[in-house]
């Protein structure tokens, strides 16, 4: 798989579990007209003795007509976009960790 223009290794066989909670906030009369704070949780629990990853990744959107902004606090385990070699990989040196995400986009 890859992301990013990077490639990176996954589990080729795994159960994946996933839970997501948001809420969106309007406001009239404000710089900022909408505000989407959320938690996405997921879990890549592999077949055979790989070691599983997790990921849990919370954070806020800001909306103001086409810009988008996106502000997340992301802790993995053992995932590659928090900072691991790859997806559910067996990786003796699997350890939580943290990373800042800040995202601007304009769409149009």
């Amino acid at each position: 798989m890859g992301a990013f223009g990077y490639p990176f290794l996954i589990q080729s066989s795994a159960d994946i579990f996933s839970a997501n909670l948001a809420k969106t906030l309007i406001f009239k009369k404000c710089f900022i007209e909408k505000i989407q704070m959320y938690n996405d949780w997921s879990a890549v629990i592999p077949f055979d003795t790989g070691l599983k990853s997790i990921q849990n990744v919370t954070g806020v959107l800001l909306m103001r007509g086409g810009l988008f902004t996106y502000i997340d606090l992301i802790n993995g385990y053992n995932m590659w976009f928090s900072g691991g070699p790859g997806i559910a990989l067996k990786n003796n040196l699997a350890k939580w960790q943290t990373r800042i995400n800040i995202n601007l986009g304009y769409y149009f």
